[in-house]
């Protein structure tokens, strides 16, 4: 009896796991995968991504941008349509010269990176798709922090910029 309880619970969470409507999503050959997407923003020259979010709104795939242009001090937001990469909204705002966002952006540019390399690095030969990525720094260390989504769930990855390696995750209660 146990054997059959722990066999339906496994095949249950399995199949939960599986039917993740963000993975459909990406899966489905009608949208622009996450990386298609951070490319596409890249290639817009607008300055870096330092965060970016992939979320679904009224059964619509959404993908959200903070860039950070340290030559104009300026931080757009950008919202894209995951179906064709249309952008939907776009915010900018000016950034004073002590802005954290500034000084990410300015790190990326330091080490010749970009975030799509940045992501291909992090990721290595992790599967599953990206959902989140944000650079942070803390402690000293500037980092890109990803939550990947695959058919087991989300799970999250630090990435150390400046050694190129990844990190462990500190975890509190």
């Amino acid at each position: 009896m146990r054997l059959i309880l722990a066999t339906l619970l496994l095949w249950c969470s399995s199949a939960m796991a599986s039917t993740s409507p963000l993975l459909s999503l990406f899966e489905d050959g009608q949208h622009l995968t996450p990386t298609a997407a951070i490319s596409d923003v890249e290639a817009k020259h607008l300055g870096e991504i330092i965060e970016f979010i992939a979320d679904i709104n009224d059964d619509k795939l959404l993908y959200q941008f903070t860039v950070a242009d340290p030559q104009s001090h300026t931080l757009y937001k950008l919202k894209l349509d995951g179906s064709d990469g249309k952008v939907l909204d776009k915010t900018a705002h000016t950034l004073t010269n002590d802005a954290p966002q500034l000084a990410l952006a300015l790190k990326l540019r330091q080490h010749q990176q970009s975030f799509s390399t940045l992501t291909q690095l992090a990721l290595g030969n992790t599967s599953g798709y990206l959902q989140q990525a944000e650079l942070d720094q803390d402690l000293g260390i500037s980092y890109l922090e990803l939550k990947v989504l695959d058919e087991h769930g989300s799970h999250k990855l630090a990435f150390d910029i400046e050694h190129q390696r990844q990190l462990p995750l500190l975890k509190w209660d």
